[in-house]
């Protein structure tokens, strides 16, 4: 098997992303990505993030329900696991995910369920530098391939309507990886906490805000925002274990995203306990 470096979905900028004439259209899933394993008949399900101890997380204990088919072979798959309903009291369909998959028992592992979007390895062939083409039929789909730039804009305008996050756009015709994009519903950025700020007034010994940043090209922090945290109970909690909150990664909603790469009237809309600072990266802040 090989040594699995999972490909990065950059931001697309009508008139800059490197589409070509044939490109696939699918909607954005708001789960948790996961690569599938399978290796002389074992499966292992392992997140992209790592550990405390820097290994990779393995879900295997969640989705040992998750059938391959035997025509793969000796595989690894790229996808997203999603939970098929949202449990109470957990943030929309992702919050669901991240909850069973840190759970320590089954209780709600048939919930989870797992879309395959790539192939890696197949049949113990190593198929990254095949064409996507291919690789989908591989894998026996065969969306329809889109050549008309404007259907970008009506696949998002699908998207509002029907409350989705947003859609990916790739490359027809290129290897695992090269030319992938996200386009997003409303500007939201995923970013990490940097400084907690101590409030005046009504937020005095409390927090005040928090400074967000994402990582430049060599990795340094680059601020973005200062941002409100929440409402009263969060602003406690946040400024009485400032440590344990200090790198956790927020997703951010924002009204414009500046020339300057920093972002205006911030609002945080969810914890993302399944990324961390690393997953930050300036270019969602491309304009």
């Amino acid at each position: 098997m090989i040594d699995i470096q999972l490909a990065k979905v950059k931001s697309y900028v009508e008139g800059k992303s490197n589409i070509g004439q044939e490109f696939y259209i699918s909607e954005k899933l708001d789960g948790v990505r996961i690569t599938l394993i399978r290796k002389n008949g074992c499966v292992q399900a392992i997140g992209k993030n790592d550990d405390k101890y820097g290994n990779k997380v393995d879900y295997t204990f969640h989705l040992a329900h998750i059938i391959i088919p035997e025509k793969y072979g000796d595989c690894i798959l790229d996808g997203e696991c999603v939970a098929s309903k949202i449990l109470p009291g957990y943030n929309g369909t992702c919050g669901t995910t991240v909850a069973i998959l840190n759970s320590n028992n089954h209780e709600h592992d048939q919930l989870l369920e797992f879309y395959p979007f790539d192939i890696l390895v197949y049949n113990n062939l190593d198929v990254r530098q095949s064409k996507l083409t291919a690789r989908f039929a591989m894998l026996g789909l065969y969306p329809k391939i889109h050549t008309n730039i404007n259907n970008i804009n009506k696949a998002l305008e699908e998207c509002i309507k029907t409350k989705k996050e947003g859609i990916i756009i790739k490359r027809a015709d290129k290897p695992y990886g090269e030319c992938w994009y996200k386009l997003k519903v409303q500007p939201t950025i995923d970013a990490y906490i940097v400084a907690i700020n101590e409030g005046k007034g009504k937020y005095y010994n409390s927090c005040g805000s928090i400074t967000l940043a994402v990582c430049d090209d060599e990795g340094n922090d680059y601020i973005i925002c200062n941002c409100p945290p929440g409402d009263d109970t969060i602003r406690k909690d946040i400024y009485n274990l400032s440590e344990f909150y200090i790198n956790k990664v927020v997703e951010i909603g924002c009204q414009n995203i500046t020339p300057n790469r920093k972002v205006t009237q911030p609002r945080i809309i969810r914890w993302r306990d399944d990324k961390q600072p690393i997953d930050c990266n300036l270019e969602q802040l491309e304009v």
